[in-house]
């Protein structure tokens, strides 16, 4: 069998949540047959794509918004005008460099790896069956945002919104086979047909799992993301104005260990604060976890932290996160598993101290995260859900 995985997200290396979910994906496909792979060029992939990859059939440019005259407010007034729609709408110039490189009818399935890629080159519906790994729906990311946003950008997310509920629903109902990584996903109407297919921690082969020592202390928190992420770079902002000074007053020993790379204003910003210790981007997330005794995941929209939430309790270490990170995971993680939910500054602080209070508590929690992690998100489950949303899309 022969198949086609499209995708704007690149495999290599896998340095974020979601290159390391299309890894997944590609190995867990090569076990169903010969696959290729389809790229959608941006500015997040450039690099990647540079250093070459055998897999690679094809590559083509992601729609940008129009050029035009003016400046940075034009270029601000044109994002605003466009919405979004240009990467859910097929483009003419696109279509034309994809068949330049590849001929889609001479696969027998095509995988999308959200749906963007496909939508711009004219996929779906196309010549043979498209099953889409749609992960995180967008018009429910989208309904987070809005809140946290500007008021122009505020205009601007809720005409996205009411496109891009109109367009997913009208493409959705075309694929062939569905998967989201969040089970909740399935009470939106165009996903209730789909395959859960979970993610996975970064360190997601379960043999690389091994004990790691005692943190120093009960009081040192940690904390990983990409921070050039906006949804991560607002979390981290909120949590250091109105959390950290809370469990600072409490416990001023406490230490707060930060891993990822980030923008210089964001990173000299988190420096500033008193107790703070910057890793930058680290190759072995146990680097970190090794430091830090609980877990910390503060994002108010977005998906960015998912795959974090999964990785710190794989490490055995306990978590205190919001509502918006523990999607996906209540039932797993945050009943009995290791997480503690906090919605508002003054619970967060408060659940970080009660863990800081109570260490024999914290290692006995995080002791069942890293159990719930290996019962629940394993490579053998991931695979599994591939292979029947193959079949199901197939048939």
């Amino acid at each position: 069998m022969r198949i086609l995985l499209a995708t704007h997200v690149c495999p290599f290396p896998a340095r974020s949540g979601g290159q390391l979910r299309t890894r997944q994906l590609l190995e867990a496909l090569q076990g169903e047959g010969e696959v290729d792979l389809l790229v959608m060029r941006n500015d997040y992939n450039r690099d990647a794509l540079a250093s070459g990859n055998p897999e690679v059939r094809a590559v083509v440019e992601e729609p940008g918004l129009q050029p035009c005259a003016g400046g940075e407010l034009a270029r601000r007034v044109a994002y605003h005008r466009d919405a979004g729609r240009r990467l859910l709408e097929a483009s003419g110039k696109v279509v034309a460099e994809m068949r330049r490189q590849v001929d889609p009818g001479n696969y027998d399935l095509i995988v999308a790896r959200y749906l963007r890629t496909v939508l711009c080159c004219g996929l779906l519906p196309g010549p043979v069956p498209v099953a889409v790994d749609v992960d995180d729906y967008q018009p429910g990311l989208l309904r987070a945002r809005i809140p946290q946003a500007d008021p122009l950008t505020r205009l601007t997310l809720r005409r996205q919104l009411a496109f891009s509920e109109a367009r997913l629903a009208e493409a959705l109902s075309r694929a062939a086979h569905l998967w989201v990584s969040l089970p909740e996903d399935r009470s939106y109407s165009p996903l209730q047909r789909a395959t859960v297919l979970p993610n996975l921690p970064f360190a997601y082969r379960e043999t690389e799992h091994g004990d790691l020592p005692a943190p120093p202390a009960p009081d040192h928190f940690g904390m990983i993301g990409t921070w050039t992420y906006s949804a991560n770079a607002h979390g981290l902002r909120w949590f250091l104005r109105k959390v950290w000074p809370q469990v600072r007053r409490r416990r001023p020993q406490a230490r707060l260990v930060l891993a990822g790379s980030a923008h210089g204003r964001l990173r000299r910003f988190a420096s500033a604060q008193s107790g703070i210790d910057w890793l930058g981007r680290v190759d072995d997330p146990a680097e970190l976890y090794t430091r830090a005794a609980v877990f910390l995941a503060p994002v108010l929209f977005g998906a960015g932290t998912n795959i974090k939430v999964l990785e710190g309790a794989a490490f055995g270490r306990p978590g205190v996160v919001t509502p918006v990170a523990l999607r996906g995971f209540r039932d797993t993680l945050g009943r009995g598993g290791g997480l503690r939910e906090a919605a508002d500054p003054r619970s967060f602080a408060g659940a970080m101290l009660a863990w800081a209070e109570d260490p024999v508590a914290a290692r006995e929690a995080g002791e069942k995260a890293r159990k719930a992690v290996r019962r629940c998100y394993t490579t053998r489950i991931f695979k599994e859900a591939v292979r029947e949303g193959v079949r199901k899309a197939l048939a």
